[in-house]
């Protein structure tokens, strides 16, 4: 038996009508015969079972919450009283309304009488997959899983992406694609409506308000203090730490109030000499508050104990190769599998990193921003592009005012890249990122353009909470 199947799709779940459930992985099958499992109206929910999971029934709507969830904005922690007030909302845009104030990494589920429909969190930190070719509804938190069900093979397309020579730089798949041609991933900003089938975007609903600059920066280190209250009142916590900007402001708010977590940071014994600027800094940091700093070391050699079975599984969590498996066998065998971790992303979808915001928003204008290779006038790329425009409703008329760059950023570049590192490192521990919120993104996006470029609205962030983090350098340079 492989040692580390019990991490086999961890804080996973899966949601179906199909009766017959029985799998062509035996790994599979054994471990999911551990799962929980909850009806929700005519479909079965099968749930791993460290996942958090409540479940609501008010006269007018049945919600059932999975993972991690938390409201800075009313002070909430409590999955239970989250999920009753989701149920409570008498219309769709107190229901949206509400869920746009949510934080953490979770899936919604509710039934309105005349729809089940699904949502992620706000950057979809957790993965989301459904079915389009099966007969029957299947939806999961893990392609593989829809595959190991249904007798999916891996996509040739898919795996021909990461693979292409002509694709340079950060790889991961475009459009909609994913590692089964019959699958596809749910995106940031819409919900999937089972019985139906279809994608809506439900974000954003109205125009975005120019704020003042220094008012709203007060008003979200407000937001991310009260946030960070709330989950170190309930986890203790792992906050990861480099040299760089995003993990200077996590490490700050995370110590804007007590808690009682450690901070850490990984070196490649391939090449230490990358590293040691995260890792000084990283303990000069945690010094300050007189914090525990742990260093995880990982080697690139194929042939330690134990790393063809921890392959197999962080393989079959991720659905195809991609990120670093060495680096998060390490963590899996090292990492206190009770501490939450605290990662430093999502918070650039504010920075303005595409450049290129202006022009007709096309398959060719998404697939420029997607890749400067060769690769973005690549067939497969455009067509991957235009079902994305399509199926998510990726659309001028849409946009109100918000600029669609800043939109496909939030949208496809953390809903296609950064979800599927949070999802492969499942293996090791929980995720919780600070900025994955709706509300508190949108009140970030309404400070003008021009003052979101660069690194002032980082800085002046962390100067709220403590001024003397900026006298340590930040990537060898003293920002002002």
């Amino acid at each position: 038996m492989n040692r580390y199947e019990h991490l086999l799709y961890k804080r996973g779940f899966l949601f179906t009508d199909k009766e017959d459930i029985s799998f062509k992985d035996s790994m599979t099958t054994r471990v999911f015969k551990k799962w929980s499992h909850i009806n929700f109206n005519n479909y079965d929910v099968y749930i791993e079972p460290s996942l958090p999971h409540a479940y609501y029934e008010s006269k007018k709507m049945k919600v059932l919450v999975m993972g991690l969830v938390l409201n800075p904005f009313s002070s909430e922690n409590d999955i239970k009283k989250i999920t009753k007030n989701l149920a409570e909302k008498k219309t769709d845009t107190l229901f949206l309304n509400y869920l746009d104030e949510l934080s953490g990494r979770f899936t919604v589920i509710s039934d309105d009488g005349n729809a089940t429909r699904v949502y992620g969190d706000a950057a979809g930190t957790r993965t989301l997959y459904y079915d389009i070719q099966s007969e029957h509804h299947i939806i999961s938190s893990h392609s593989t899983l829809i595959a190991d069900l249904m007798g999916y093979d891996i996509s040739k397309t898919s795996q021909s992406v990461l693979t292409n020579p002509d694709f340079t730089g950060r790889k991961y798949l475009p459009g909609l694609m994913s590692p089964f041609d019959e699958i596809r991933p749910l995106t940031p900003n819409t919900r999937y409506v089972v019985e139906s089938r279809k994608v809506e975007r439900f974000f954003p609903r109205e125009e975005l308000k120019t704020t003042d600059f220094k008012e709203t920066v007060d008003a979200v280190t407000n937001v991310l203090k009260e946030q960070s209250r709330l989950i170190n009142e309930i986890y203790k916590t792992s906050t990861s730490l480099t040299a760089g900007l995003d993990s200077r402001l996590t490490f700050a708010i995370q110590n804007s109030m007590k808690n009682n977590g450690d901070y850490f940071t990984h070196i490649s014994r391939r090449i230490p000499e990358s590293f040691q600027e995260d890792v000084s800094i990283g303990k000069e940091l945690a010094d300050i508050y007189n914090k525990e700093h742990r260093v995880y070391e990982y080697t690139n050699d194929d042939t330690v104990d134990g790393f063809k079975e921890f392959k197999a599984v962080w393989f079959k969590n991720v659905g195809m190769y991609r990120g670093s498996v060495h680096l998060f066998k390490a963590y899996a065998d090292s990492y206190p599998a009770q501490n939450l971790h605290i990662r430093s992303n999502i918070a650039e979808v504010v920075r303005v990193y595409y450049k290129r915001r202006t022009g007709e928003v096309n398959e060719a204008k998404l697939a420029n921003l997607y890749t400067i290779s060769t690769f973005k006038d690549d067939e497969l790329v455009l067509d991957s592009f235009k079902e994305f425009i399509e199926t998510t409703n990726f659309k001028e008329d849409k946009f109100y005012n918000y600029n669609f760059a800043d939109l496909f950023y939030w949208e496809h570049r953390m809903g296609m890249w950064h979800s599927w590192l949070v999802n492969e490192s499942d293996v090791a521990y929980e995720t919780f990122v600070p900025f994955n919120n709706r509300k508190l993104l949108t009140m970030m996006l309404s400070i003008p353009e021009e003052e979101r470029v660069g690194d002032e609205l980082f800085i002046e962030i962390i100067n709220n909470v403590n001024p003397k983090l900026m006298e340590i350098p930040v990537n060898k340079k003293i920002l002002k």
